[in-house]
C-alpha cells in the first residue's frame, strides 16, 4: 500500500512587492508551482500581494524565508496559521 502525502497550502507575504515575483522565479527554477494572489485581508490589513505554494514537507518553506519575507502562514480551509514572521 502506497502512503500518500499530505500538501498543505503556504502563503508568503512580503515587505516589499517586487520581491513577490523574485520568490515566484526562485520556486520555478526548484520545479515548484505556485500562484500570486491577493493577501487575505484577514491576515493583513495592507493591500498586498502574496505567494501561494504547495508542500508536502512541512519544513521545505523555511528554505526560501529571506530579509524580504514578512510572514509566512499555512492555510486549512479559511483558517490562517502563522508559521513564520520577522520581527523587525
Amino acid at each position: 500500500m502506497e502512503l500518500v502525502k499530505m500538501t498543505h497550502n503556504y502563503l508568503f507575504l512580503f515587505h516589499e512587492q517586487y520581491a513577490v515575483k523574485k520568490l515566484q522565479q526562485q520556486l520555478q527554477q526548484d520545479n515548484f508551482s505556485s500562484k500570486i494572489i491577493d493577501a487575505p485581508r484577514k491576515i493583513s490589513s495592507e493591500c498586498e500581494l502574496a505567494v501561494s505554494i504547495y508542500f508536502s514537507d512541512d519544513e521545505i518553506y523555511k528554505q526560501y524565508i529571506n530579509d524580504n519575507v514578512r510572514a509566512v502562514y499555512k492555510m486549512n480551509s479559511n483558517h490562517f496559521d502563522l508559521f513564520w514572521k520577522n520581527e523587525f
